[in-house]
Order: structure tokens, then sequence, then C-alpha cells
């Protein structure tokens, strides 16, 4: 068994800055702002937005590649994350330095470095494993190429050169079927998201032709939940109905961002239809809150 390291690169420090750039820049936002909506959605975002890059700093710190007999072993988040490439498997490698050209679907990473599913101009669907992008090697299996950064890379040639694998450059493949909706892990995340923006929408409306609302409502509230600003209960109908209307637009961003995905990498689809229930859960609890409190 043979372990090869990857250099630390500049990865490392852009996630460590990013992270303290979203706490600061949430924190300086929300220094100016009395709203109980959009700070709750800027505390939302900072969480979420911190605890992703987090993981992928975990990642990186912690990876390495493993030469077994038979296979190249992908090591990473402390060996709780695996990729084993068989090297019967392996149609061939290339080699890349300079910039990383391509479009990230998803994970962490910039022109000089990547964690997470990209396409890679002259490679294809890559899953990349890059701290450095001065020198990668990108092995190609049938589905899927993964992209390394070995410190010491001419050796990691030379090993593949060994198991008669020969440097090759392969095109980008789109997917043929793009319905995503005969697919459960995309339709039901769309069908949660939808009958909670429904929900979002609907909701304070059937409760004003019941009349069920008080005839004052709150409009705004300042960030201790403290009503700052009141109106007829048409006008928080109105209000929370817009929310649900942004809601849908989201929604509907999403299904295209998935849609695009999946031309390349229908894994990665999915995972925009959860941004869309993050989004639309945040504003169903806020509005459940307020109508515990004022009904």
């Amino acid at each position: 068994m043979e372990i090869y390291k990857p250099p630390v690169g500049l990865g490392l420090f852009f996630i460590i800055i990013t992270i303290v750039a979203v706490n600061v820049i949430v924190a300086f936002i929300g220094s100016f702002i009395n709203s109980y909506v959009v700070i709750t959605l800027l505390k939302l975002f900072m969480v979420v937005a911190t605890g992703y890059c987090i993981y992928y700093l975990f990642m990186l710190i912690s990876l390495k590649y493993i030469i077994r007999e038979n296979e190249i072993e992908i090591d990473s988040f402390f060996s709780l994350r695996k990729e084993v490439i068989k090297f019967k498997d392996i149609l061939g490698y290339s080699y890349h330095k300079g910039a990383i050209r391509g479009i990230k679907l998803s994970g962490i990473g910039n022109n000089f470095f990547g964690i997470g599913r990209s396409i890679i101009d002259k490679v294809g669907l890559t899953y990349l494993y890059v701290t450095s992008a001065k020198n990668v090697i990108y092995i190609k299996t049938e589905d899927m190429s993964f992209g390394i950064s070995p410190e010491n890379v001419e050796a990691f040639k030379e090993l593949l050169i060994s198991k008669n694998i020969k440097e090759k450059e392969f095109q980008v493949k789109k997917q043929k079927s793009n319905d995503l909706f005969k697919e459960k892990r995309f339709f039901i995340p769309f069908i949660i998201a939808t009958v909670i923006i429904i929900f979002v929408t609907l909701n304070p409306f059937i409760l004003y032709l019941n009349k069920d609302l008080p005839i004052t409502m709150p409009l705004n509230f300042n960030e201790s939940f403290v009503a700052i600003e009141y109106g007829t209960s048409k006008q928080f109908v109105f209000r929370q109905m817009t929310y649900g209307v942004l809601n849908m637009v989201i929604l509907v961003c999403m299904y295209y961002g998935a849609h695009f995905s999946s031309k390349y990498d229908r894994k990665s689809a999915y995972k925009y239809m959860y941004i869309s229930i993050i989004m639309a859960l945040a504003f169903a609890i806020i509005q459940l809150r307020i109508l515990s409190v004022f009904i």
C-alpha cells in the first residue's frame, strides 16, 4: 500500500476566508436591519453556508490517495468518505497544469482547487479531489472521471503507466434522457417544496376568507420578534402571499438549475430542490409563529 498526499494549495485558505467573510458580512448587514424576517433569513444563510464550508474544509485537510494492489482509494473526511477506483475500470488518464477550466455543479472550488462535481473541458463529468491546480491528473472511468492532485505527480503517473493505463483525452458526454420527473429523488422533493409554498401562499388567504384573522395584524417585526408595524388583515394576507410568490420564483429557478445540471450529472440535479425546500420551510415557520402569537 502506498499513500500519496496532495499539496496544501490555496483551497484551505480560500475556505477559511470564505467562512470568516460570510459571518462578518452577515453580522455587518444585520446591524443595519431591524426586520425579523430578513434577520432570520440572513442567520439561516450564515448557518448553512458556514456548515457547507466546514464540511469541505474537513474533506480538504484530510484528503489522501491510497494505492492498493488492484485499486485507488480516495480517502477524505477522516476516512469517513471513500471513493474506490478499480484499475481494471480505468479507461485512461490525462494530465493538466494551470487553472481548472470547467463548470462547477456541486461542491466548492475555483480555478485553483476543487472538491466536488464539475464538467471539465476535454474530460467531462468529473469528481474533483484537487487541492492545487499546479498538477492535476484526471482518471477516466466509464461513468465518471476523478481529478486528483498528488504532490509527487511524476511517481503517480509512472504508477498508472505500470498498470498499462495510457494518457488520453476525453470529450464531454451529455445525458440522453433528461426527464427528471420520472425519478423519485427529484419528484418527491419537488412536490414537498410545492406543497409548502402553496401552504404559505393560501393559508393566510383562507383564514381571511373564514374571518379568522383579527382586524389588525402585524406587518413587520424587529429582531426580537416585537411588532413594529401594524396594518389591516388584508395587508397582512397580501404580504404573506407575496412571500409565497417569491418562493414560487425560487422553485422555478431551482427547477431550471436542476434541468441544466441533469444534462451532465443527474446526482447534482436533485440538490437544487432541497434549496427550495429550506427556503419555503423558513417562510412557513415564520408565518406559523406570527399566526400562533397574534390570532
